[in-house]
């Protein structure tokens, strides 16, 4: 997910600002590297190693937030960044993947991939000057979506 850039990305923050906290939710093989990075940098009071927390908790997490970081290196189309959309949050993510097909203008900043100072840039202006944020769309039930569904299907079955 290529935390070891927004980790780089929080070096860069840290001498310009004083307001910055970065919290990562959850757990992964290498975890233990990057707080070792990060003790290794001084960034202890500015990023957070939290827990693993329940797919129920998340919301809160992302409702929270100021804005989710996403710096990976390749992606399909994240949940984690449809999530926090749906919260009302922004997001600032490499520009790699499916990422820019639900990046929107308003609510999201697309980066270079593996490129701290961008990151560390893209943070510092989504904090200065902060999207408006959205109530977040309304749900689609089961029965919208099967139906909207059905509706491209039936022409190209009828078709045949």
């Amino acid at each position: 997910k290529g935390l070891d850039v927004l980790i780089g990305a929080a070096t860069i923050l840290k001498a310009r600002r004083h307001d910055v906290r970065i919290h990562l939710v959850g757990d992964g093989s290498l975890r233990r590297q990057l707080e070792a990075s990060v003790e290794a940098r001084g960034l202890r009071q500015l990023v957070h190693f939290e827990p693993i927390h329940s797919h129920d908790c998340l919301p809160d997490w992302y409702r929270a937030a100021d804005l989710t970081v996403l710096p990976s290196r390749s992606e399909g189309v994240p949940n984690v960044l449809r999530e926090s959309l749906a919260c009302g949050t922004p997001f600032i993510a490499s520009n790699v993947g499916g990422i820019p097909e639900i990046a929107d203008s308003d609510m999201s900043v697309l980066v270079p991939p593996d490129d701290p100072p961008a990151f560390a840039n893209a943070i510092e202006t989504m904090l200065e000057h902060p999207p408006t944020r959205r109530a977040p769309k309304a749900q689609r039930s089961w029965r919208d979506s099967a139906e909207a569904l059905i509706d491209v299907i039936r022409p190209i079955a009828a078709a045949k």
